[in-house]
């Protein structure tokens, strides 16, 4: 489930911040921008290890009406866990059209 969210990077550059910083400044920024990711990952896997996540190799959609084969290496999140993931983490505006979400 670690695979579910692309976790971006935080990359500092050279002349980010106005004027000249020492290796140290420089340094304790890097910490400061490493603690704030390692903390949002925290975040996100206590999220995700709450998921529900099918993986049988088939998913029924809709009374029956569609049914959807599992790949695998891959998971189906049910359609509260896929909202959590497409609103709350990926900041998409609600939706009542969302059935669920495939992910590895």
């Amino acid at each position: 489930m670690r695979k579910l969210l692309v976790i971006p990077f935080l990359l500092i550059a050279n002349g980010l911040m106005a004027g000249e910083t020492s290796p140290e400044a420089e340094a304790d920024t890097m910490n400061i921008a490493l603690q704030e990711q390692i903390a949002y990952m925290m975040t996100l896997d206590s999220i995700v290890s709450t998921f529900e996540a099918d993986s049988s190799g088939k998913v029924e959609l809709f009374d029956g009406m569609v049914s959807l084969d599992i790949p695998e290496g891959f998971v189906f999140l049910k359609k509260e866990n896929a909202n959590t993931v497409l609103q709350d983490l990926w900041g998409n505006p609600p939706s009542t059209a969302t059935a669920g979400m495939y992910c590895n």
